[in-house]
């Protein structure tokens, strides 16, 4: 009798009725008979809603905005509201360990559902196929630069044309990708919706060790062939390769820019490169799925790797600062800088004032430019490298508070797209200022030398008043240091230009210390050459932001010793804390006192 009262209130749909039928189904022993035909009941429910959802969907435009991920949305979110307002009734009248096989029966009305809205989605969009493009395309891209051992980089031009498919796809792609999370995010909202509900249910049954792993075994079993957990499986997997396409392509797509802000000079596509990075990774955290964001990671750390920093960055670098900047300039203001009488023409140094200078001046002055302005990009992609990383970390943290494993997996991901990344700049600035050094620096200090090279120190004191009205070195030196130095200062950012001034000033000394050695000093030569250290000293300190104190610490002490007036005097700095030369180095230097006898400086103990 109660079977048909049952089956004549659920035709009526008599909720009130169907749950005291329930209660008298457990009164009876009957409680499993019970839950199978208020789960019954419940599916039938469920069904008429979705089939009148996806009827009144079906007479929308299919074209309109996220269609597909309302639909599933909706779907899931009346089901778990169902299950919600009716599993109460379960286990107020059965009693605990009952919900599972309530919400087995009606996840399986779920899972047909769900699959009919995403079988269209992906027939709307053709996304098996769009799918199975991105990924040879993906794959062709990767096999490309594994292969291609000849060509260490690609250029601007060839860049967009390396995408079978095209830029102009992306701007589909965008919201299919959007779409595609959106179901993803609101599937895993409702299984862990189901999931809590089951487990806490377990949980009071007070089960034996081996019951609870049984039933526990038995539920993920479940939820393992569910056509939904399927569902969000393979979302994910089209979803990894829509946006690892996207990321590529927009990327290649903003390295095509060959613009520069002239505000910083520096890559207009730095900042868009990053923005794009920050986007799609932010986007695949949305996804909730571990796995799928570190893929996401390390693909981004390969893409700006390949694509930025080794084929764009690299490429300049690679091709080098061109050389005859010098006589570009000298041929374009020849006519309006002073010459110091000491200095031939062809040794000296001509004033550069502006930016202009590697703009308009020489064929290859555009290169000039563009390479210093790849040294400030570098050091732009990694302020924007820690800003991301920064960013991430902290989205992370809030995401995974909670667990500690996912957190520490995708922690170590984040740390090794930040190291990867920012070892390759790092190595990629070190080989600039590498090339500029060798390449520009040292012929250019040389110069600067020529007149250092033919003056004599064997002076006597009435040279130091000649010296004292035209100390003709120290005053082109600096002048033509300046001259040097001012067009790198228009374009370099503050960092790099410091770093330029200390390679040129430690080129400087080096080279200055290798031409004292080869001279002889009176008395009063070592005072004129401690003064003309100490005017350059006060020069070089004026156009740097580092401490140069260090720097100069072997010179002063040079000329330290140089300044002795007896040779036993070096025993008061001798084993000073901050001492840099060796005992062979300072008998060495004394040695170049014509003063100072060889004897007394053999005699000397330096330990």
């Amino acid at each position: 009798m109660a079977v048909e009262k049952f089956d004549e209130y659920v035709s009526k749909r008599d909720e009130k009725n169907i749950v005291y039928l329930l209660k008298i189904f457990f009164l009876l022993g009957e409680t499993n008979e019970g839950i199978r035909r208020f789960s019954i009941y419940l599916c039938s429910y469920i069904s008429n809603k979705c089939e009148l959802l996806i009827t009144t969907n079906k007479s929308s435009s299919q074209s309109s905005e996220f269609v597909s991920a309302n639909l599933i949305t909706e779907i899931l979110e009346f089901v778990a509201d169902t299950l919600k307002n009716n599993s109460m009734y379960v286990e107020t009248y059965c009693g605990p360990g009952n919900i599972f096989g309530l919400v087995s029966s009606v996840h399986c009305v779920v899972d047909r559902y769900v699959k009919c809205v995403v079988e269209r989605f992906y027939a709307y969009h053709h996304l098996d196929e769009l799918c199975s493009m991105l990924k040879k395309s993906n794959s062709n891209s990767l096999s490309s630069k594994r292969h291609d051992s000849s060509a260490q980089s690609i250029n601007r031009d060839k860049i967009l044309d390396s995408s079978e498919l095209g830029s102009d796809r992306v701007l589909v792609i965008e919201p299919i990708i959007v779409e595609t999370l959106q179901i993803i995010t609101c599937s895993e909202l409702y299984l862990r919706f189901i999931q809590r509900r089951i487990s806490a249910d377990i949980k009071q049954c007070n089960l034996a060790e081996d019951d609870f792993k049984k039933k526990s075994n038995k539920i993920s079993k479940f939820f393992e062939n569910s056509q939904l957990v399927c569902q969000v499986q393979d979302l994910l997997s089209k979803y990894l390769n829509l946006e690892q396409y996207y990321l590529r392509v927009t990327i290649m797509k903003a390295l095509s820019s060959d613009e520069v802000d002239k505000s910083n000079n520096v890559w207009c596509f730095i900042d868009d490169v990053f923005f794009i990075t920050k986007k799609s990774l932010i986007r695949s955290l949305s996804s909730g799925n571990v796995d799928t964001i570190c893929a996401m990671v390390n693909h981004s750390c390969s893409i700006l790797i390949d694509l930025m920093v080794n084929d764009f960055l690299g490429n300049i670098i690679r091709t080098g600062f061109p050389s005859g900047w010098v006589q570009d300039a000298y041929s374009y203001v020849q006519n309006s800088v002073a010459v110091a009488g000491s200095l031939s023409s062809s040794s000296s140094i001509v004033n550069a004032p502006t930016v202009s200078s590697f703009n308009m001046i020489g064929p290859n002055a555009l290169a000039r430019y563009h390479f210093l302005v790849t040294l400030n990009s570098i050091e732009a992609s990694q302020k924007n490298l820690l800003s991301l990383v920064n960013h991430l970390e902290s989205e992370l943290n809030l995401l995974y508070q909670n667990q500690e494993i996912n957190s520490q997996k995708l922690n170590m991901c984040i740390t090794e797209l930040k190291v990867s990344i920012s070892d390759q700049l790092q190595a990629l600035l070190d080989s600039a200022f590498e090339h500029l050094s060798t390449s520009v620096i040292q012929s250019q200090v040389k110069t600067l030398l020529n007149v250092f090279k033919s003056l004599k120190y064997d002076l006597l004191e009435e040279d130091l008043d000649v010296f004292a009205a035209n100390d003709r070195w120290i005053e082109s030196c600096i002048a033509h240091t300046e001259d040097f130095l001012r067009p790198f200062r228009s374009v370099l950012s503050t960092e790099n230009n410091d770093r330029f001034v200390l390679i040129l000033i430690n080129e400087i000394l080096h080279q200055l210390d290798q031409l004292i050695q080869r001279k002889s000093f009176s008395r009063f030569g070592a005072i004129q050459l401690e003064k003309e250290y100490h005017n350059l000293f006060a020069y070089l300190t004026s156009i740097s932001y580092s401490s140069l104190r260090d720097y100069f610490t072997r010179s002063l002490q040079i000329c330290r010793l140089l300044n002795l007036d007896r040779v036993e005097e070096v025993h008061y700095f001798w084993n000073s804390s901050n001492w840099r030369l060796t005992a062979h180095e300072v008998r060495s230097i004394l040695s170049l006192r014509r003063d100072f006898a060889v004897k007394e400086i053999r005699a000397l103990k330096l330990q």
